[in-house]
């Protein structure tokens, strides 16, 4: 038969009676004395009562339930330790019961010498229970007094967490009731040095955080393992964490610490008037926020950078509009890729020429307009043909079901397999009810109506962009087009699907051999645009 064996512990701080090693080892000898073949061991350190936590717990349900479709006709034996290393919670309790009463599913405890299957007496059921029920509780109330704990120690000045870096946790003094000493947070010799200068280039020098991880890690300030780690984010953690000045916030809380502080308060107040980049570009232009670099790798955001320039000759000044990509990532400059500045006139001019293109007549509207009412026309009969259909084949599974009945109350089917054609028929009927109700959803009248909208935009956009104002131009750019890239000096986009559509047919009507008439498509088909 085949077998599964689940050892878990929720700690790694638990006795060796309750360790990953001790219940592989007794449930791969329990599988052997019954001849049962393991198909797969999952090993894990994972809590059982909290549900967003049991990410590897949930890959095993998965694995089941992938186990219980493909074999119909064989069951899993699950070989677990006891009750509390399986669930401490209804929701998979429910789950794995529903395999065992159907058979799919064997459940052995072979600590309590128990075992679950589809014969197992309602006693053993609700015994299950009770002991998911026990379980729960404990876990919640563990969770609870651990709370209190870390509470009550917060309170008292020791931050009930991992120390950060130039820290770390011990444990001395006196032991408790559980033979443990007290946990501590004390300097770190090793890497506090580190921690000292990344806040003396920062307050003192005002480098950015790429260029304090490059300064540390070129001193070698750090050992292998944590300068392997180090990067931007972790910088601007460490110079805004106020563990380093001495308190520390926990549950909602500021709690005043009894650790020794060996940062210089100047420096941790000269650091806060240097939050963030160290860029003082703050200046606003129109295209902010919406070109990405399109260099393939990059994809920064394209910033307003304007240079003011002063005449020689005069001494008047003129301020000149640029973009170029603010290489967030340092793609541009580890990969030594020069910054191109364009002019924010050279990015109207793109747009107003994509306004240009999609801007028609009244006679090309015209025939588009009567392309898609006959579109729409011959759409409406298929949609009424389909719901002809659909209802039609709705009757059949009726009448098909109550056959059914009547087989099976003559005894002319097995109860498995009325069951099986009634899950066909059921699945038959999920599939038809939803295309029925994206039938049922289509609305002919609003698709003409906004068709109309989107033509009468088209033959008002160039006339529209010559009048308006730099908000309004830019608000029907972004109607026309999404995803912007600027490679260089070229302006990249996407046009929206119905413009693009709109200017497919603007440009079929350019071509002699395209001409309207009852059929206005030379290849015998219609064409609904896509978002109508």
């Amino acid at each position: 038969m085949d077998a599964i064996l689940l050892c878990r512990i929720s700690d790694l701080k638990q006795d060796d009676g309750y360790s990953l090693d001790a219940q592989e080892r007794v449930g791969i000898e329990y599988c052997k004395n019954r001849s049962f073949e393991i198909n797969k061991i999952f090993r894990f350190v994972e809590t059982g009562s909290k549900s967003h936590k049991r990410e590897k717990f949930d890959g095993m349900m998965d694995y089941i339930r992938d186990y219980v479709e493909r074999s119909k006709e064989k069951s899993l034996q699950l070989i677990v330790e006891k009750p509390d290393r399986l669930t401490r919670n209804f929701t998979n309790r429910e789950q794995l019961q529903l395999f065992v009463m159907t058979g799919k599913l064997v459940i052995h405890f072979y600590k309590d010498r128990r075992i679950l299957d589809r014969n197992c007496s309602p006693t053993d059921i609700f015994t299950d229970d009770v002991m998911t029920s026990v379980n729960k509780y404990i876990a919640l109330n563990i969770a609870r007094e651990t709370r209190k704990g870390m509470n009550e120690k917060a309170r008292i000045g020791w931050y009930p967490g991992h120390a950060p870096l130039g820290y770390k946790n011990i444990r001395e003094g006196s032991q408790n009731k559980h033979g443990r000493k007290e946990a501590k947070i004390v300097i770190d010799d090793e890497t506090k040095r580190a921690v000292l200068r990344i806040f003396e280039l920062r307050a003192m020098h005002g480098y950015s955080y790429y260029a304090i991880r490059d300064q540390i890690l070129s001193e070698r300030l750090l050992p292998d393992c944590r300068a392997r780690r180090l990067s931007k984010s972790s910088i601007e953690c460490i110079l805004q964490n106020p563990f380093y000045e001495g308190r520390f916030f926990w549950d909602g809380e500021w709690c005043q610490g009894k650790h020794e502080v060996f940062v210089p308060l100047e420096w941790i107040r000269r650091t806060e008037g240097r939050r963030g980049t160290p860029n003082t570009n703050t200046f606003v232009g129109p295209f902010s926020h919406l070109v990405r670099c399109g260099v393939p790798g990059c994809e920064s955001i394209v910033i307003y950078d304007p240079k003011t320039k002063s005449n020689r000759t005069t001494g008047e000044s003129r301020i000149y509009h640029y973009y170029h990509c603010a290489d967030g990532s340092r793609f541009h400059k580890l990969n030594n890729i020069s910054q191109v500045n364009v002019s924010e006139a050279k990015l109207w001019d793109n747009f107003e020429q994509v306004v240009q293109q999609i801007s028609i007549s009244e006679e090309v509207a015209d025939v588009i307009m009567s392309y898609l009412l006959e579109a729409n026309k011959k759409s409406k009969e298929a949609t009424e043909e389909a719901r002809l259909r659909t209802r039609a084949r709705l009757l059949q599974l009726a009448t098909k079901e109550e056959e059914l009945y009547e087989h099976w109350t003559e005894q002319l089917l097995t109860r498995e397999g009325y069951k099986k054609h009634l899950e066909k028929i059921a699945a038959e009927r999920s599939e038809i009810e939803r295309r029925l109700a994206a039938v049922e959803n289509t609305n002919e009248v609003d698709i003409e109506r906004r068709a109309k909208v989107l033509l009468e935009l088209c033959k008002r956009a160039e006339s529209a962009w010559k009048k308006g104002s730099a908000e309004e131009r830019l608000a029907l750019i972004k109607r026309l087009c999404s995803n912007f890239r600027l490679n260089g000096v070229s302006l990249e986009f996407d046009l929206n699907i119905p413009f693009a559509k709109v200017l497919e047919f603007k440009k079929n009507t350019e071509k002699e051999n395209w001409c309207p008439g009852p059929d206005l498509n030379r290849h015998d088909r219609y064409y609904r645009i896509p978002g109508f």
